[in-house]
C-alpha cells in the first residue's frame, strides 16, 4: 500500500535525492581546467577540489592543456570554449580521440558567441556559464556526469529551436508524470528533485541556444506543442472510436441474444 506523501506543489515539495554523484566517487576521479584568465582558473581549480576530486591540474591554453595527457589521465575537464592556439573544438576533438569516456565540460561567459551547442554536438557532455558560484559550478559537473546525454536528434536537428523546443516539453511531461505520481507513491517524490533540474536545465539551454533570441524560441514552443496537442487529439480520438466500437460490438451480440 502506497505511503502517502504530502501536498504536491511544484517549487515547494523538496526531494531529498539529487543527480547520485557521492564523495566515494569524485575522490577517485581527477580534473584538467584549461582556462585563460588566471583567477578564473584559480576559482575553478579550487571549486573542483571543494567537490572533492582528488587530483586538480589547470593551463592556460589548450595546447598546453593537450600536452597534460602525455604523462597522466583525466576523468573530467572543464575547458575554456574560446579559441586560443589550439581552437576550442579541436581541442574537444582531441581529448575525445584519447578517450570518449572524459566528462568535457567548456566554460563561457556568453556561450551563444563561443559556439557552445556545437560544441555539445561534437561530444561535449555539459556546460558552465560564467561567472559561476559553488552550486552551480557543482550542479554542471553533476548534470554532466551523471545526466542522460542529449539526444543525438535533438543535436542535430536540422531545426534548432523547433529541437530544443521538443527537448524542454518532453522535460516538462516526464516532470508532469512524476508530480502525479509522488500524490500516490514516495518513491516518486524522491525522483522529483533530478527531474526538475533536468527541465531547468533544458530552459536554460533553450534561453542560451535559440536560433533568433526568445522571440524565435517562443513560436518554436507555441508551434511543437501545437504538434503534441494535434498528435494527443488523435490518440484521444483513437481511444474513443476503438471504445465506441467495443461498446457498439456488445450492445449488437446482447441484442442478437435477446
Amino acid at each position: 500500500m502506497p505511503i502517502a506523501p504530502p501536498p504536491v506543489s511544484f517549487g515547494t515539495l523538496k526531494s531529498q535525492r539529487r543527480f547520485d554523484f557521492p564523495a566515494s566517487e569524485r575522490k577517485h576521479c581527477s580534473c584538467l581546467v584549461v582556462d585563460r584568465e588566471e583567477s578564473s582558473g584559480a576559482l575553478l581549480r579550487g571549486g573542483m577540489r571543494t567537490f572533492g576530486f582528488c587530483e586538480v591540474v589547470g593551463v592556460l591554453d589548450h595546447y598546453s592543456g593537450l600536452k597534460k595527457f602525455s604523462d597522466r589521465r583525466f576523468t573530467h575537464v572543464l575547458f575554456d570554449a574560446r579559441d586560443s592556439e589550439v581552437p576550442a573544438q579541436e581541442f574537444l576533438d582531441k581529448v575525445l580521440e584519447i578517450s570518449e569516456e572524459i566528462v568535457m565540460i567548456p566554460t563561457s561567459y556568453n556561450p551563444t558567441i563561443d559556439r557552445v551547442f556545437e560544441l555539445l554536438q561534437r561530444g561535449a557532455r555539459g556546460f558552465l556559464v560564467k561567472p559561476f558560484t559553488q552550486d552551480t559550478l557543482e550542479e554542471a559537473v553533476i548534470l554532466a556526469t551523471k545526466g542522460d546525454p542529449i539526444a543525438d536528434e535533438i543535436l542535430n536537428a536540422p531545426n534548432r529551436n523547433q529541437a530544443l523546443a521538443a527537448l524542454a516539453l518532453t522535460a516538462l511531461d516526464s516532470l508532469a508524470i512524476i508530480l502525479r505520481q509522488a500524490r500516490d507513491y514516495e518513491t516518486a517524490q524522491m525522483e522529483i528533485s533530478r527531474t526538475k533540474q533536468q527541465f531547468e536545465r533544458t530552459v536554460q539551454m533553450g534561453k542560451l541556444f535559440a536560433a533568433g533570441g526568445d522571440e524565435e524560441l517562443m513560436l518554436a514552443y507555441v508551434e511543437r506543442a501545437l504538434i503534441v496537442s494535434e498528435q494527443s487529439a488523435s490518440r484521444l480520438g483513437r481511444t474513443r472510436q476503438r471504445r465506441q466500437r467495443k461498446v457498439g460490438a456488445q450492445f449488437l451480440n446482447e441484442s442478437q441474444q435477446s
